[in-house]
């Protein structure tokens, strides 16, 4: 499943995501799309950085960071995830080739998500054409194997792209 996550950061601009043409054309795709509740998009969040950072105080610090701002990539940006990133063109050719099923994503825009399944066939335009120049995507899988992010300062930072090594995933 994906779960693609909308944040709006306080006091920032309204940034405009297209959710009928993103559904329309996840539904061309064949990827299954469903509405998830608040509650709901706050614990994927919360998943991902409890997922990605094991340092409490680190992990207090994304959650001031990147929550309370609405800015999931920071987890990148910030150096709070180190290990196995890769940034820039490569960083969406990874996400572009890697194999997907269950996943979240998250928007910075309004709390709202979706849960998606089947998402063999996502690829970063299918985000990007949805949404404006001013929009950041974090995707990441439900099993927090692999991340993606891409953000509004596009050329500036990132994307990012994060695979754990096998040996540390769950059996």
């Amino acid at each position: 499943m994906i779960c693609i996550l909308l944040f709006y950061p306080n006091g920032g601009m309204k940034m405009n995501l297209d959710l009928s043409a993103l559904q329309k054309n996840l539904s061309e795709n064949y990827i299954g799309c469903a509405l998830l509740s608040k509650e709901q998009t706050e614990s994927a969040a919360k998943m991902l950085i409890d997922g990605l950072i094991s340092n409490g105080a680190d992990r207090e610090r994304a959650y001031v960071l990147c929550l309370g701002q609405g800015f999931l990539w920071h987890l990148f940006s910030y150096g709070m995830v180190k290990e196995n990133v890769i940034s820039g063109e490569n960083a969406t050719a990874l996400f572009n080739r890697q194999k997907k099923n269950d996943c979240y994503a998250l928007f910075s825009i309004d709390r709202v998500g979706l849960k998606l399944s089947h998402a063999g066939r996502l690829k970063q335009n299918f985000l990007r054409n949805a949404c404006s120049d001013y929009l950041d995507v974090t995707v990441f899988a439900a099993d927090l194997s692999w991340a993606y992010a891409f953000t509004h300062e596009n050329g500036i930072y990132g994307p990012y792209f994060y695979r754990r090594k096998k040996k540390d995933l769950p059996l």
